[in-house]
């Protein structure tokens, strides 16, 4: 009877280990996915070198302002922590009055044809591709206003931004353990 007993409880010990191992790892499991589908953090943002506000006239040599992040003096970053704080965005001044946040206003305006903007669609400047190589010497050739009476003024919106992590509870834990974030980023990117 006492061996019987024994035998009973050391079932009953293997039972309780063979089923909160398994709960654990389903609950942490869980956790882990759940923390890589919120984990909005970037470790290559652009931080800009200036202070905002700044204004910027729209010329022909800044591409008329179509670009609206190419005129700021930026940097890119391999860390978590080196992001600006506050969301940078953008408005347009014409003739002292605020007229749009638009990036494509000077086209959309009409201060632009539509002419300049397909062209610079054609050859790269506008949506992100690389630049044709002799886009410098075919924009010189095309016609274009010179002055169209047109500024652009970054500035720091009160909205936080969230892929900055030092807007985030878990910056605390990424100043001591930061090696773990890029190991997330690298599973969410790859």
């Amino acid at each position: 009877m006492l061996f019987s007993f024994s035998h009973i409880n050391r079932l009953r010990i293997i039972s309780f280990w063979l089923f909160l191992i398994p709960l654990c790892a389903l609950i942490f499991s869980l956790l882990f996915h759940n923390l890589i589908l919120d984990f909005n953090f970037s470790s290559k943002l652009t931080r800009f070198n200036v202070s905002l506000p700044k204004t910027i006239n729209c010329t022909k040599e800044n591409l008329y302002c179509v670009d609206p992040y190419m005129n700021l003096p930026s940097k890119n970053y391999e860390t978590f922590d080196d992001c600006n704080t506050h969301l940078v965005t953008q408005y347009f001044i014409s003739n002292g009055k605020i007229v749009s946040s638009d990036h494509d206003y000077a086209f959309v305006s009409g201060l632009v044809s539509v002419e300049v903007k397909e062209f610079l669609l054609l050859n790269g400047a506008i949506g992100g591709r690389q630049m044709t190589k002799n886009f410098n010497d075919l924009w010189n050739k095309v016609q274009t206003p010179e002055n169209i009476n047109l500024s652009m003024v970054y500035y720091q919106q009160k909205e936080l931004d969230k892929q900055c992590i030092k807007n985030s509870k878990l910056y605390f834990l990424y100043k001591i353990f930061p090696k773990p974030f890029y190991i997330i980023e690298n599973i969410k990117n790859n």
